[in-house]
């Protein structure tokens, strides 16, 4: 997983979209399992886009204003995995509505967590509930988290 989101806030020396999508070429050698937010979070247009044209899955939703944000990325197939946080973006209504359409649409979730160890707690129950029993559209694995209370986190400072 590469996270590009700092590219879009630099700034007049942020990234554009033909410099996001040749990034995602350049990547794809590595077999990343996803490049995560390259673009502006409410440009879906030029998601779809890169979408189309990368040769690496592309995620994005951690930074999703609001349900009406996450239902056009998720109706519109922008991003081949959705994410959200749970503590940031709605709780847990926000949340079974979104891994209601992602299952629905057939893309993949990826729960999106920075922080706290109950944050991670949320994140790690809550999709299994929304999902239902279908565990194709949530897998532990591609959770990305980071608690405080984490060794290798401390270790960072």
């Amino acid at each position: 997983m590469v996270d590009a989101h700092t590219w879009w806030r630099m700034g007049d020396r942020s990234y554009g979209p033909e410099i996001s999508a040749r990034m995602a070429a350049d990547l794809a050698e590595f077999d990343i399992t996803w490049l995560e937010e390259p673009l502006p979070p409410d440009d879906h247009e030029a998601y779809a886009k890169l979408k189309a044209s990368a040769s690496v899955p592309i995620a994005s939703g951690e930074h999703e204003p609001s349900d009406d944000g996450f239902l056009d990325l998720i109706a519109q197939e922008c991003v081949d995995y959705v994410q959200t946080d749970l503590v940031c973006q709605g709780g847990y209504a926000t949340g079974k509505k979104v891994l209601a359409e992602v299952q629905a649409q057939d893309l993949k979730f990826a729960f999106h967590s920075w922080g706290t160890d109950l944050e991670v707690l949320a994140g790690l129950v809550g999709p299994r509930q929304f999902c239902l029993g279908a565990a194709s559209c949530w897998d532990v694995s591609r959770c990305i988290t980071t608690s405080r209370a984490d060794p290798a986190f401390r270790k960072r400072g």
